[in-house]
Protein backbone atom coordinates (compact mmCIF):
# COMPACT_ATOMS: atom_id res chain seq x y z
CA UNK A 1 0.00 0.00 0.00
CA UNK A 2 1.17 3.43 -0.94
CA UNK A 3 -0.01 6.11 1.04
CA UNK A 4 -0.16 9.84 0.62
CA UNK A 5 2.35 11.75 1.36
CA UNK A 6 0.63 13.49 3.68
CA UNK A 7 -1.09 10.22 4.74
CA UNK A 8 -3.93 12.73 5.30
CA UNK A 9 -6.59 10.15 4.87
CA UNK A 10 -5.54 9.09 8.05
CA UNK A 11 -6.84 11.92 10.09
CA UNK A 12 -10.67 11.82 9.90
CA UNK A 13 -13.20 9.88 9.83
CA UNK A 14 -14.14 9.33 5.92
CA UNK A 15 -15.87 11.93 3.67
CA UNK A 16 -18.42 9.74 1.89
CA UNK A 17 -19.61 10.69 -1.31
CA UNK A 18 -22.17 9.41 -3.52
CA UNK A 19 -20.63 9.06 -7.00
CA UNK A 20 -21.67 5.14 -7.80
CA UNK A 21 -25.39 5.56 -5.74
CA UNK A 22 -25.79 8.63 -8.15
CA UNK A 23 -29.47 7.47 -10.57
CA UNK A 24 -26.57 6.82 -12.91
CA UNK A 25 -26.33 3.71 -10.68
CA UNK A 26 -28.16 0.78 -12.47
CA UNK A 27 -26.86 -2.20 -10.64
CA UNK A 28 -29.72 -3.91 -8.99
CA UNK A 29 -31.28 -3.41 -5.54
CA UNK A 30 -29.65 -5.78 -2.68
CA UNK A 31 -31.77 -8.87 -2.37
CA UNK A 32 -30.62 -11.62 0.41
CA UNK A 33 -30.62 -15.00 -1.55
CA UNK A 34 -28.65 -13.38 -4.74
CA UNK A 35 -26.19 -12.10 -1.87
CA UNK A 36 -26.15 -15.34 -0.10
CA UNK A 37 -25.32 -17.54 -3.08
CA UNK A 38 -22.10 -15.13 -3.82
CA UNK A 39 -20.62 -16.32 -0.68
CA UNK A 40 -18.50 -19.64 -0.51
CA UNK A 41 -16.98 -22.04 1.98
CA UNK A 42 -14.19 -22.07 -0.17
CA UNK A 43 -13.39 -17.98 -0.13
CA UNK A 44 -13.18 -17.85 3.27
CA UNK A 45 -10.82 -20.43 3.64
CA UNK A 46 -8.70 -18.78 1.57
CA UNK A 47 -8.64 -15.65 3.18
CA UNK A 48 -7.95 -17.76 6.43
CA UNK A 49 -5.16 -18.87 4.98
CA UNK A 50 -4.03 -15.26 4.35
CA UNK A 51 -4.61 -14.30 8.11
CA UNK A 52 -2.78 -17.23 9.10
CA UNK A 53 0.15 -16.58 6.75
CA UNK A 54 0.56 -12.99 8.21
CA UNK A 55 0.79 -14.32 11.73
CA UNK A 56 3.90 -16.77 10.66
CA UNK A 57 5.21 -13.69 8.99
CA UNK A 58 9.16 -12.87 10.10
CA UNK A 59 8.62 -10.89 13.56
CA UNK A 60 4.92 -11.61 14.39
CA UNK A 61 5.83 -14.33 17.09
CA UNK A 62 2.85 -16.46 15.57
CA UNK A 63 0.09 -13.71 16.35
CA UNK A 64 -1.77 -10.98 15.04
CA UNK A 65 -2.06 -8.86 17.97
CA UNK A 66 -2.78 -5.16 17.59
CA UNK A 67 -0.10 -3.07 16.47
CA UNK A 68 2.51 -6.05 16.02
CA UNK A 69 3.58 -7.31 12.77
CA UNK A 70 1.06 -9.53 12.26
CA UNK A 71 -2.08 -7.33 12.67
CA UNK A 72 -0.83 -4.81 10.43
CA UNK A 73 -0.31 -6.88 7.58
CA UNK A 74 -3.64 -7.65 8.34
CA UNK A 75 -4.87 -3.71 8.41
CA UNK A 76 -2.77 -3.13 5.46
CA UNK A 77 -4.69 -5.70 3.36
CA UNK A 78 -7.69 -5.04 4.32
CA UNK A 79 -7.51 -1.58 2.98
CA UNK A 80 -5.35 -2.56 0.14
CA UNK A 81 -8.23 -4.69 -1.02
CA UNK A 82 -11.13 -2.29 -0.68
CA UNK A 83 -9.28 0.76 -1.61
CA UNK A 84 -9.28 -1.44 -5.50
CA UNK A 85 -13.27 -1.13 -5.65
CA UNK A 86 -14.89 2.01 -6.76
CA UNK A 87 -17.97 1.27 -5.30
CA UNK A 88 -16.55 1.94 -1.73
CA UNK A 89 -14.74 4.85 0.14
CA UNK A 90 -12.10 3.88 2.61
CA UNK A 91 -10.19 5.25 5.53
CA UNK A 92 -7.66 4.28 8.23
CA UNK A 93 -8.45 5.62 11.82
CA UNK A 94 -5.25 5.59 13.94
CA UNK A 95 -4.76 5.81 17.39
CA UNK A 96 -2.84 4.78 19.88
CA UNK A 97 -3.06 2.10 22.86
CA UNK A 98 -0.99 0.75 25.71
CA UNK A 99 0.31 -2.85 24.65
CA UNK A 100 1.69 -5.59 27.08
CA UNK A 101 2.31 -9.14 26.21
CA UNK A 102 3.79 -11.97 28.97
CA UNK A 103 5.34 -14.71 29.52
CA UNK A 104 6.19 -17.42 32.40
CA UNK A 105 6.47 -20.47 33.95
CA UNK A 106 4.84 -21.64 37.02
CA UNK A 107 6.87 -24.44 39.40
CA UNK A 108 5.77 -26.58 41.55
CA UNK A 109 8.36 -28.05 43.74
CA UNK A 110 11.31 -27.02 41.31
CA UNK A 111 8.48 -28.87 38.47
CA UNK A 112 7.03 -27.43 35.61
CA UNK A 113 3.68 -29.70 34.96
CA UNK A 114 1.11 -27.97 33.37
CA UNK A 115 0.37 -25.69 30.94
CA UNK A 116 0.58 -22.03 32.11
CA UNK A 117 0.04 -18.39 30.73
CA UNK A 118 1.26 -15.75 32.55
CA UNK A 119 -1.47 -12.77 32.43
CA UNK A 120 -1.06 -9.59 29.75
CA UNK A 121 0.20 -6.57 31.76
CA UNK A 122 1.55 -8.68 34.72
CA UNK A 123 4.28 -7.46 36.96
CA UNK A 124 7.55 -8.78 36.29
CA UNK A 125 9.26 -11.44 38.83
CA UNK A 126 12.41 -13.51 38.50
CA UNK A 127 12.23 -16.69 40.81
CA UNK A 128 9.64 -15.57 43.56
CA UNK A 129 9.11 -18.47 45.99
CA UNK A 130 6.53 -19.11 48.18
CA UNK A 131 4.60 -21.62 49.86
CA UNK A 132 1.23 -22.36 48.02
CA UNK A 133 -2.26 -20.78 49.72
CA UNK A 134 -5.89 -21.47 48.55
CA UNK A 135 -8.07 -18.48 48.38
CA UNK A 136 -11.27 -19.57 51.12
CA UNK A 137 -14.81 -18.75 50.32
CA UNK A 138 -15.90 -20.07 46.57
CA UNK A 139 -12.28 -19.59 45.98
CA UNK A 140 -12.46 -17.15 43.90
CA UNK A 141 -10.77 -14.59 46.10
CA UNK A 142 -13.11 -11.51 45.48
CA UNK A 143 -13.04 -10.06 48.45
CA UNK A 144 -10.97 -9.75 51.46
CA UNK A 145 -12.24 -11.96 53.53
CA UNK A 146 -11.04 -15.00 51.08
CA UNK A 147 -7.62 -14.50 51.41
CA UNK A 148 -8.18 -14.87 55.95
CA UNK A 149 -10.00 -17.65 55.69
CA UNK A 150 -7.28 -19.88 55.74
CA UNK A 151 -4.98 -17.67 57.97
CA UNK A 152 -2.71 -15.35 56.15
CA UNK A 153 -1.59 -15.03 52.79
CA UNK A 154 1.52 -13.24 53.77
CA UNK A 155 4.56 -14.04 51.29
CA UNK A 156 2.76 -16.87 50.03
CA UNK A 157 1.43 -18.04 46.27
CA UNK A 158 -1.89 -17.94 46.10
CA UNK A 159 -4.53 -20.30 43.84
CA UNK A 160 -7.98 -18.28 43.40
CA UNK A 161 -10.46 -19.86 40.88
CA UNK A 162 -11.68 -17.68 38.07
CA UNK A 163 -15.08 -16.17 38.20
CA UNK A 164 -17.10 -13.35 39.44
CA UNK A 165 -14.41 -10.94 39.06
CA UNK A 166 -11.20 -9.50 37.41
CA UNK A 167 -8.36 -10.81 37.40
CA UNK A 168 -6.75 -7.57 38.36
CA UNK A 169 -9.11 -7.24 41.20
CA UNK A 170 -8.19 -10.99 42.30
CA UNK A 171 -4.47 -9.75 41.86
CA UNK A 172 -4.94 -6.31 43.77
CA UNK A 173 -6.68 -7.87 46.67
CA UNK A 174 -4.01 -10.66 47.24
CA UNK A 175 -1.21 -8.18 47.03
CA UNK A 176 -2.65 -5.97 49.12
CA UNK A 177 -2.87 -8.86 51.77
CA UNK A 178 1.08 -9.38 51.23
CA UNK A 179 0.60 -12.35 48.74
CA UNK A 180 3.55 -12.82 46.42
CA UNK A 181 1.50 -13.78 43.38
CA UNK A 182 -1.61 -15.38 42.42
CA UNK A 183 -2.33 -18.26 40.44
CA UNK A 184 -5.58 -18.00 38.70
CA UNK A 185 -7.27 -21.97 37.68
CA UNK A 186 -9.99 -21.63 35.62
CA UNK A 187 -13.51 -21.98 36.65
CA UNK A 188 -14.51 -24.58 33.27
CA UNK A 189 -12.41 -27.37 31.89
CA UNK A 190 -10.97 -27.93 28.58
CA UNK A 191 -9.04 -24.50 28.60
CA UNK A 192 -6.17 -22.04 29.86
CA UNK A 193 -7.05 -18.19 29.66
CA UNK A 194 -4.00 -15.66 30.00
CA UNK A 195 -6.19 -13.20 31.41
CA UNK A 196 -5.60 -9.61 31.76
CA UNK A 197 -4.24 -7.30 34.51
CA UNK A 198 -5.03 -3.36 34.60
CA UNK A 199 -2.08 -0.60 35.59
CA UNK A 200 -3.90 -0.92 39.25
CA UNK A 201 -1.84 -0.24 42.74
CA UNK A 202 -0.70 -3.09 44.48
CA UNK A 203 -1.21 -5.32 41.58
CA UNK A 204 1.45 -8.72 41.95
CA UNK A 205 2.68 -11.31 39.37
CA UNK A 206 0.09 -13.57 38.36
CA UNK A 207 -1.10 -16.41 35.55
CA UNK A 208 -3.30 -18.85 34.25
CA UNK A 209 -3.46 -22.75 34.82
CA UNK A 210 -6.08 -25.03 33.99
CA UNK A 211 -9.04 -26.32 35.76
CA UNK A 212 -8.33 -30.22 36.56
CA UNK A 213 -4.15 -29.32 37.21
CA UNK A 214 -6.02 -26.63 39.56
CA UNK A 215 -8.43 -28.43 41.38
CA UNK A 216 -5.53 -31.26 41.86
CA UNK A 217 -3.79 -28.78 43.81
CA UNK A 218 -6.47 -27.50 45.99
CA UNK A 219 -6.94 -30.99 46.96
CA UNK A 220 -2.89 -31.43 47.70
CA UNK A 221 -2.94 -28.21 50.18
CA UNK A 222 -6.57 -28.71 51.90
CA UNK A 223 -4.90 -32.11 52.93
CA UNK A 224 -2.40 -29.96 54.84
CA UNK A 225 0.71 -30.58 52.19
CA UNK A 226 3.04 -27.49 52.07
CA UNK A 227 3.64 -27.32 48.50
CA UNK A 228 6.63 -25.06 47.15
CA UNK A 229 5.97 -23.22 43.98
CA UNK A 230 7.92 -20.17 42.11
CA UNK A 231 6.66 -18.08 39.74
CA UNK A 232 8.62 -16.53 36.67
CA UNK A 233 7.20 -13.84 34.62
CA UNK A 234 8.31 -11.90 31.77
CA UNK A 235 6.41 -8.51 30.59
CA UNK A 236 6.85 -6.43 27.40
CA UNK A 237 4.86 -2.97 28.00
CA UNK A 238 4.98 -0.27 24.95
CA UNK A 239 2.75 2.07 23.73
CA UNK A 240 1.91 1.13 19.96
CA UNK A 241 0.00 2.57 17.04
CA UNK A 242 -2.89 1.12 15.23
CA UNK A 243 -5.92 1.42 13.22
CA UNK A 244 -9.45 1.18 12.63
CA UNK A 245 -10.29 0.35 8.99
CA UNK A 246 -13.50 2.24 7.84
CA UNK A 247 -15.09 1.13 4.55
CA UNK A 248 -18.50 2.53 3.42
CA UNK A 249 -20.82 2.01 0.49
CA UNK A 250 -21.39 4.68 -1.69
CA UNK A 251 -24.77 3.49 -2.42
CA UNK A 252 -27.44 4.25 -0.09
CA UNK A 253 -29.21 7.32 2.20
CA UNK A 254 -25.73 8.29 3.86
CA UNK A 255 -27.70 9.79 6.78
CA UNK A 256 -29.27 5.99 7.67
CA UNK A 257 -26.37 3.97 7.99
CA UNK A 258 -26.19 0.71 9.20
CA UNK A 259 -22.83 -0.70 10.70
CA UNK A 260 -21.35 -3.87 10.64
CA UNK A 261 -17.94 -4.26 12.84
CA UNK A 262 -15.71 -7.15 13.63
CA UNK A 263 -12.40 -7.25 15.58
CA UNK A 264 -9.26 -7.21 13.03
CA UNK A 265 -6.84 -8.35 15.79
CA UNK A 266 -5.78 -11.79 17.79
CA UNK A 267 -4.12 -12.26 21.50
CA UNK A 268 -0.41 -12.53 21.81
CA UNK A 269 -1.16 -16.09 22.50
CA UNK A 270 -2.35 -16.96 18.61
CA UNK A 271 -3.36 -16.18 15.23
CA UNK A 272 -6.33 -15.96 16.16
CA UNK A 273 -8.56 -17.25 12.80
CA UNK A 274 -12.04 -18.30 14.77
CA UNK A 275 -11.34 -14.95 17.33
CA UNK A 276 -11.92 -12.88 15.02
CA UNK A 277 -10.78 -14.03 11.45
CA UNK A 278 -13.83 -15.28 11.09
CA UNK A 279 -15.98 -11.94 11.77
CA UNK A 280 -13.10 -9.89 9.78
CA UNK A 281 -13.38 -12.40 6.78
CA UNK A 282 -17.34 -12.52 6.58
CA UNK A 283 -17.59 -9.17 6.60
CA UNK A 284 -14.54 -8.61 4.22
CA UNK A 285 -16.20 -11.22 1.90
CA UNK A 286 -19.58 -9.53 2.25
CA UNK A 287 -18.04 -6.60 1.10
CA UNK A 288 -16.69 -7.97 -2.03
CA UNK A 289 -19.71 -9.61 -3.31
CA UNK A 290 -22.11 -6.58 -2.37
CA UNK A 291 -20.20 -4.66 -4.77
CA UNK A 292 -22.64 -6.10 -7.31
CA UNK A 293 -25.69 -4.45 -5.64
CA UNK A 294 -26.76 -1.21 -4.92
CA UNK A 295 -28.44 0.02 -1.67
CA UNK A 296 -31.29 2.00 -0.25
CA UNK A 297 -29.35 2.60 3.25
CA UNK A 298 -25.86 3.05 3.64
CA UNK A 299 -23.69 -0.26 4.89
CA UNK A 300 -20.43 0.89 6.76
CA UNK A 301 -17.82 -1.56 7.33
CA UNK A 302 -15.68 -1.48 10.40
CA UNK A 303 -12.61 -3.52 11.81
CA UNK A 304 -12.16 -2.46 15.22
CA UNK A 305 -8.33 -2.88 16.49
CA UNK A 306 -7.54 -3.67 20.04
CA UNK A 307 -10.13 -5.49 20.86
CA UNK A 308 -8.67 -8.37 22.99
CA UNK A 309 -6.82 -5.01 25.22
CA UNK A 310 -10.76 -3.76 26.34
CA UNK A 311 -12.51 -2.86 23.51
CA UNK A 312 -10.16 0.09 22.69
CA UNK A 313 -10.51 0.59 18.96
CA UNK A 314 -14.69 0.83 19.36
CA UNK A 315 -14.23 2.87 22.02
CA UNK A 316 -12.10 5.20 20.02
CA UNK A 317 -14.44 5.25 16.82
CA UNK A 318 -17.58 5.57 19.19
CA UNK A 319 -15.27 8.67 21.47
CA UNK A 320 -14.94 10.75 18.49
CA UNK A 321 -18.31 10.29 16.46
CA UNK A 322 -19.68 13.98 16.38
CA UNK A 323 -23.64 14.60 18.07
CA UNK A 324 -24.40 14.09 14.38
CA UNK A 325 -22.65 11.43 13.20
CA UNK A 326 -23.96 9.10 15.76
CA UNK A 327 -27.20 10.09 15.11
CA UNK A 328 -27.12 8.78 11.38
CA UNK A 329 -26.14 5.52 12.91
CA UNK A 330 -29.18 3.11 12.58
CA UNK A 331 -27.91 0.22 14.35
CA UNK A 332 -24.70 -1.81 14.88
CA UNK A 333 -24.35 -5.64 13.88
CA UNK A 334 -21.74 -7.24 15.22
CA UNK A 335 -19.87 -10.06 14.77
CA UNK A 336 -17.39 -11.44 16.85
CA UNK A 337 -16.56 -15.63 16.50
CA UNK A 338 -18.44 -17.26 14.00
CA UNK A 339 -16.63 -20.89 13.44
CA UNK A 340 -16.41 -22.35 16.66
CA UNK A 341 -15.33 -25.78 16.47
CA UNK A 342 -18.02 -26.87 18.92
CA UNK A 343 -20.60 -23.96 17.89
CA UNK A 344 -24.01 -22.72 18.71
CA UNK A 345 -25.78 -20.36 16.64
CA UNK A 346 -25.87 -17.68 19.02
CA UNK A 347 -27.56 -14.19 18.45
CA UNK A 348 -27.93 -12.10 20.77
CA UNK A 349 -30.41 -11.53 22.87
CA UNK A 350 -31.08 -7.45 22.27
CA UNK A 351 -35.00 -8.05 23.42
CA UNK A 352 -33.88 -9.14 27.16
CA UNK A 353 -35.96 -11.93 26.80
CA UNK A 354 -33.41 -14.62 27.53
CA UNK A 355 -30.85 -12.62 29.66
CA UNK A 356 -33.41 -10.10 31.32
CA UNK A 357 -30.67 -7.33 29.66
CA UNK A 358 -32.49 -5.11 27.16
CA UNK A 359 -30.80 -2.96 24.36
CA UNK A 360 -31.89 0.15 23.40
CA UNK A 361 -35.11 0.18 20.91
CA UNK A 362 -34.84 -1.44 17.98
CA UNK A 363 -32.35 -4.46 19.30
CA UNK A 364 -35.10 -6.39 19.92
CA UNK A 365 -36.00 -5.89 16.17
CA UNK A 366 -32.26 -7.02 15.27
CA UNK A 367 -32.76 -9.93 16.82
CA UNK A 368 -35.47 -10.93 15.49
CA UNK A 369 -34.00 -10.64 11.59
CA UNK A 370 -31.63 -12.97 12.76
CA UNK A 371 -33.73 -15.55 14.36
CA UNK A 372 -35.96 -15.45 11.06
CA UNK A 373 -33.20 -16.07 9.10
CA UNK A 374 -31.79 -19.03 10.70
CA UNK A 375 -35.38 -20.56 11.09
CA UNK A 376 -36.06 -20.07 6.74
CA UNK A 377 -32.70 -21.61 6.03
CA UNK A 378 -34.24 -24.73 8.61
CA UNK A 379 -31.59 -23.70 11.25
CA UNK A 380 -32.04 -23.88 15.38
CA UNK A 381 -30.65 -20.57 17.37
CA UNK A 382 -30.30 -19.58 20.39
CA UNK A 383 -30.36 -15.91 22.54
CA UNK A 384 -26.90 -15.34 23.66
CA UNK A 385 -26.43 -13.00 26.29
CA UNK A 386 -26.25 -9.32 25.35
CA UNK A 387 -23.19 -8.16 27.99
CA UNK A 388 -21.58 -5.57 25.75
CA UNK A 389 -18.31 -8.20 25.89
CA UNK A 390 -17.54 -7.39 22.58
CA UNK A 391 -17.01 -4.70 20.22
CA UNK A 392 -21.39 -3.70 20.07
CA UNK A 393 -20.31 -2.31 24.14
CA UNK A 394 -19.02 0.76 23.50
CA UNK A 395 -22.41 1.16 20.79
CA UNK A 396 -24.40 0.25 23.56
CA UNK A 397 -23.25 3.09 25.99
CA UNK A 398 -24.47 5.69 23.58
CA UNK A 399 -27.67 4.20 22.74
CA UNK A 400 -27.36 2.94 19.39
CA UNK A 401 -29.39 -0.34 18.86
CA UNK A 402 -27.12 -3.39 18.13
CA UNK A 403 -27.35 -7.10 17.88
CA UNK A 404 -25.14 -9.51 16.36
CA UNK A 405 -24.19 -13.17 16.03
CA UNK A 406 -21.63 -15.28 17.99
CA UNK A 407 -20.71 -19.05 18.19
CA UNK A 408 -19.50 -19.34 21.66
CA UNK A 409 -16.04 -19.01 23.29
CA UNK A 410 -14.74 -20.97 26.56
CA UNK A 411 -18.17 -22.08 28.09
CA UNK A 412 -19.16 -25.68 28.10
CA UNK A 413 -21.93 -26.94 25.84
CA UNK A 414 -25.16 -28.71 27.64
CA UNK A 415 -26.52 -31.53 26.44
CA UNK A 416 -29.64 -29.61 24.99
CA UNK A 417 -27.02 -27.78 22.86
CA UNK A 418 -25.81 -31.08 21.63
CA UNK A 419 -29.34 -32.20 20.62
CA UNK A 420 -29.78 -28.58 18.81
CA UNK A 421 -26.52 -28.49 17.22
CA UNK A 422 -24.07 -31.87 17.97
CA UNK A 423 -21.11 -31.38 18.87
CA UNK A 424 -19.61 -32.33 22.60
CA UNK A 425 -20.98 -31.88 25.83
CA UNK A 426 -19.19 -31.13 28.45
CA UNK A 427 -16.82 -29.15 26.30
CA UNK A 428 -15.59 -25.54 25.57
CA UNK A 429 -17.43 -24.67 22.43
CA UNK A 430 -13.81 -23.73 21.35
CA UNK A 431 -11.32 -25.26 23.00
CA UNK A 432 -8.75 -23.19 21.15
CA UNK A 433 -9.96 -19.87 22.59
CA UNK A 434 -7.29 -17.48 23.45
CA UNK A 435 -4.65 -20.38 22.08
CA UNK A 436 -2.15 -21.13 20.05
CA UNK A 437 -4.74 -23.57 18.10
CA UNK A 438 -6.69 -21.15 17.29
CA UNK A 439 -6.05 -21.65 13.48
CA UNK A 440 -7.55 -22.19 10.25
CA UNK A 441 -7.86 -26.41 10.66
CA UNK A 442 -9.24 -25.82 13.95
CA UNK A 443 -12.81 -23.86 12.73
CA UNK A 444 -15.78 -25.16 11.90
CA UNK A 445 -16.64 -24.52 8.34
CA UNK A 446 -20.66 -25.13 8.55
CA UNK A 447 -20.76 -22.61 11.42
CA UNK A 448 -19.28 -20.04 9.32
CA UNK A 449 -20.49 -20.31 5.84
CA UNK A 450 -23.89 -19.89 7.67
CA UNK A 451 -23.27 -17.34 10.00
CA UNK A 452 -21.91 -15.20 6.94
CA UNK A 453 -25.09 -15.58 4.69
CA UNK A 454 -27.15 -14.45 7.98
CA UNK A 455 -24.76 -11.45 7.69
CA UNK A 456 -25.61 -10.91 3.72
CA UNK A 457 -29.37 -11.64 4.50
CA UNK A 458 -29.45 -8.82 7.42
CA UNK A 459 -27.09 -6.42 5.15
CA UNK A 460 -30.01 -7.33 2.72
CA UNK A 461 -33.11 -6.47 4.48
CA UNK A 462 -31.42 -3.19 6.75
CA UNK A 463 -29.45 -2.46 3.54
CA UNK A 464 -32.55 -2.73 1.24
CA UNK A 465 -35.16 -0.38 2.88
CA UNK A 466 -36.03 -2.15 6.23
CA UNK A 467 -35.42 0.80 7.74
CA UNK A 468 -38.84 2.73 7.72
CA UNK A 469 -39.99 0.64 10.27
CA UNK A 470 -37.78 0.99 12.36
CA UNK A 471 -37.47 3.09 15.38
CA UNK A 472 -36.03 6.35 14.54
CA UNK A 473 -32.97 7.24 17.20
CA UNK A 474 -33.73 11.01 17.56
CA UNK A 475 -37.15 9.89 19.41
CA UNK A 476 -35.89 7.15 21.36
CA UNK A 477 -35.81 7.39 25.05
CA UNK A 478 -32.06 6.38 25.87
CA UNK A 479 -30.05 8.05 28.19
CA UNK A 480 -26.86 8.33 25.78
CA UNK A 481 -23.72 9.19 26.88
CA UNK A 482 -22.25 12.71 25.48
CA UNK A 483 -19.70 14.71 25.97
CA UNK A 484 -16.07 13.88 27.14
CA UNK A 485 -12.70 13.40 25.35
CA UNK A 486 -11.46 10.33 23.85
CA UNK A 487 -9.08 8.48 26.24
CA UNK A 488 -6.60 7.33 23.33
CA UNK A 489 -4.56 9.83 21.40
CA UNK A 490 -5.24 10.36 17.76
CA UNK A 491 -2.02 11.71 16.62
CA UNK A 492 1.01 9.48 14.17
CA UNK A 493 4.33 8.97 15.69
CA UNK A 494 6.98 10.29 14.15
CA UNK A 495 8.40 7.32 11.76
CA UNK A 496 5.14 7.27 10.22
CA UNK A 497 5.18 10.91 8.46
CA UNK A 498 7.64 9.57 6.24
CA UNK A 499 7.59 6.14 5.18
CA UNK A 500 10.75 5.22 3.58
CA UNK A 501 11.47 3.29 -0.03
CA UNK A 502 9.46 0.01 -0.17
CA UNK A 503 11.60 -2.84 -0.08
CA UNK A 504 10.00 -6.13 -1.42
CA UNK A 505 9.91 -9.09 0.52
CA UNK A 506 11.00 -12.64 -0.78
CA UNK A 507 8.03 -14.43 -2.64
CA UNK A 508 4.69 -15.45 -0.65
CA UNK A 509 4.12 -18.59 -0.51
CA UNK A 510 1.52 -20.41 -3.22
CA UNK A 511 -0.97 -20.22 -0.62
CA UNK A 512 -1.43 -16.47 -1.55
CA UNK A 513 -0.29 -16.95 -5.08
CA UNK A 514 -4.18 -19.18 -5.40
CA UNK A 515 -5.58 -15.93 -5.77
CA UNK A 516 -3.85 -12.89 -7.63
CA UNK A 517 -6.47 -10.36 -6.01
CA UNK A 518 -5.16 -11.67 -2.97
CA UNK A 519 -1.86 -12.43 -3.81
CA UNK A 520 -1.46 -8.52 -5.05
CA UNK A 521 -2.50 -7.01 -1.89
CA UNK A 522 -0.12 -9.46 0.14
CA UNK A 523 2.48 -7.93 -1.24
CA UNK A 524 1.14 -4.47 -0.96
CA UNK A 525 1.25 -5.53 2.90
CA UNK A 526 4.21 -6.61 3.09
CA UNK A 527 5.92 -3.67 1.42
CA UNK A 528 3.82 -1.12 3.76
CA UNK A 529 5.51 -3.35 6.31
CA UNK A 530 8.71 -3.04 5.21
CA UNK A 531 8.88 0.76 4.71
CA UNK A 532 7.75 1.16 8.49
CA UNK A 533 4.24 0.19 9.67
CA UNK A 534 5.28 -1.69 12.44
CA UNK A 535 6.47 -1.27 15.82
CA UNK A 536 8.76 -3.10 18.64
CA UNK A 537 8.16 -6.98 17.94
CA UNK A 538 6.03 -9.18 21.04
Amino acid sequence: MRFPPLLSLLFALPAFSNPIGSAADDRPLVVSNQLRRLLTRSSLLRQADVLEYFSLLPGANGNRAFGGIGHNATINWLFDTISALPEYTVSLQPFKAPYSASTGTFLIDGESDSLFYASRNSPNASGVRGRLAVAGGNREGCNDADYETHGSVRQKIVLVKRGNCSYTAKSQLAGRKGALGVVVYNDLPGTVLDGRLLDEKDIVPTGSIGNDYGLKLVERVSRGESIRAELNIATLKEERLTYNVIAQTTSGDQKNVVVLGAHSDSVPLGPGINDNGSGTIALLEVLLNLKRFRTKNAIRFLWFAAEEYGLLGSNYYVNTLTREENYKIRMMLNFDMLASPNYILGVYDGSGAAYNITGPAGSDRIQSVFEAFFKDVGKTSVPTAFTGRSDYGPFLRVGIPSGGLFTGAEGIKTEEEQNLFGGEVGEPYDANYHQPGDARKNVDREAWITNAKAIADSVAVWGGGGLERFPNRREARWQAEWGGQPSLSASLSPEFSALGPPVLFILLTPILLRNSRIAFSAFSSLNSLATGLHFARD
